[in-house]
């Protein structure tokens, strides 16, 4: 056995045991794609919508955009407890792909989106990548950003289209996040292949 080959059968195995202590926790709800989009979109959205309902440099209009912060703050006070509520248990934190090499990641990748099959002995370590990914979006911090940006487009900031630039990179990241968590929700529904 070569040292390529031991440091690779090293990697998988605690990849495995991590594994296992991620498939010993109960499973994850399903994850709802709608409502995770709707929480991204919607409150921006209202606050542009509502904010440019009002005159440039009224009272309404910086009103909207106050009350938009301020919602980003409250968004941003759930999504830190929720962060801290998830750190309780020590085996959903540990990424359980962390130690395989880029190359053995895509490899992880490619049986979720279901284009491969996995190897029989690798096929926990695939269904708790895939758990980890319906349980891991995070959401909330894209949609706090979106909120925060679109505040400030319409209170009139001088770097508005920045704002506006910044809205749709937190809209396609988090579009991203929804994705690669309803292709592992479909993975773990079909069961192990």
């Amino acid at each position: 056995m070569t040292d390529t080959v031991h440091r690779a059968e090293q990697r998988w195995a605690v990849a495995d045991a991590r594994a296992q202590d991620v498939l010993a926790l109960p499973p994850p709800r399903r994850f709802p794609v709608v409502r995770a989009s709707a929480l991204l979109v919607l409150p921006a959205a209202i606050v542009l919508v509502v904010g440019f309902a009002f005159p440039a440099g009224s009272t309404g209009r910086d009103v909207v955009a106050w009350t938009g912060a301020a919602g980003a703050a409250l968004l941003l006070v759930a999504v830190i407890v929720a962060a801290i509520r998830g750190r309780r248990s020590p085996a959903a934190m540990l990424r359980v792909d962390e130690v395989l090499l880029p190359a053995e990641r895509a490899a992880l990748r490619r049986v979720v989106r279901l284009r491969e099959r996995a190897p029989e002995g690798r096929l926990d370590v695939v269904r708790a990548v895939a758990t980890q990914r319906v349980r891991r979006p995070v959401l909330g911090v894209w949609s706090v950003y979106s909120l925060v940006a679109a505040a400030a487009v319409v209170a009139g900031s001088a770097v508005w289209v920045l704002w506006l630039a910044w809205i749709v990179v937190a809209v396609v990241a988090a579009a991203a996040a929804i994705w690669s968590a309803a292709v592992a929700q479909r993975y773990l529904d079909l069961g192990p292949s």
